[in-house]
């Protein structure tokens, strides 16, 4: 039974795909002549697949303190990072542009969705890079466009919220705008509180294979998933104003390295 409704839900997110990919070539057709436009739209799309994907996958999301988020205001999102689906629950909350990995732009399939999103691609090795990368995400939050950072750069085994890489909430102070920091917590399994026994059914990290872990949480028949607001928060130093974003974000997260 747990095999068909993983079928069952493989097959629906295949047609999800298709669907968000034929929306999305309209976004594609009109950045050349209408760039903002065309960035608005994939954002929507993007939002609007993400909400069928949870809705298809069982996935319950939980939002909490949405009292600090201010209806027509542009933030930097900074969020920290657990898995694959830290996406589609991020994106069908708040529609942005997410901010990933040069790598990431030449992987199969992966890429492929995250370039029909338009995902504003960085290089985390290149130094030389940085100062465009950073004006980059300044000029998106300057028209309007909110941008969203997974700051720990890469997921984590859940144990803890990592240390944040730091350079792109320079970009905040170019463009004179607020960090909304938003802290995801895996919360239950079909019921079972999230775990050190059951997190590597959600927890995507290090070496795992994208296809067989998939094929595994589908297995699930419910996720239960806890989006956490913290206040919007300023600092004129980019390091503290990272550091502040890390501390409001581990103060609301619960750890899975215990049950």
């Amino acid at each position: 039974m747990t095999s068909c409704r993983a079928l069952f839900k493989l097959i629906g997110g295949g047609i999800i795909v298709l669907a968000f990919a034929f929306w999305q070539t309209f976004g594609v057709c009109l950045r050349r002549w209408f760039p903002l436009a065309a960035r608005r739209w994939a954002n929507r799309v993007t939002s609007l697949g993400c909400r069928a994907f949870l809705r298809h996958w069982g996935v319950a999301v939980t939002l909490r303190n949405a009292r600090h988020v201010a209806p027509g205001q542009t933030h930097l999102y900074a969020v920290n990072h657990l898995s694959y689906l830290d996406i589609l629950v991020h994106g069908a909350l708040f529609p942005s542009t997410f901010v990933t990995s040069r790598e990431m732009h030449g992987t199969p399939f992966l890429g492929h969705i995250c370039r029909f999103a338009q995902c504003f691609f960085v290089d985390r090795i290149s130094r030389r890079r940085l100062a465009q990368e950073i004006r980059g995400v300044a000029a998106l939050l300057e028209s309007g466009v909110p941008v969203t950072l997974f700051a720990e750069g890469a997921a984590s085994d859940g144990a803890g919220v990592e240390p944040f890489k730091s350079p792109l909430f320079k970009a905040c102070a170019l463009a004179g705008t607020l960090v909304l920091p938003l802290t995801l917590n895996y919360r239950t399994l079909d019921s079972a509180p999230v775990g050190p026994g059951n997190r590597d059914d959600v927890c995507w990290y290090g070496g795992m294979a994208f296809f067989p872990h998939v094929w595994r949480l589908l297995h699930h028949r419910r996720i239960e998933v806890e989006v956490v607001v913290s206040p919007p928060i300023a600092a004129a130093d980019y390091r503290e104003l990272s550091e502040k974003a890390r501390e409001a974000i581990a103060g609301s997260y619960v750890s899975l390295a215990h049950q």
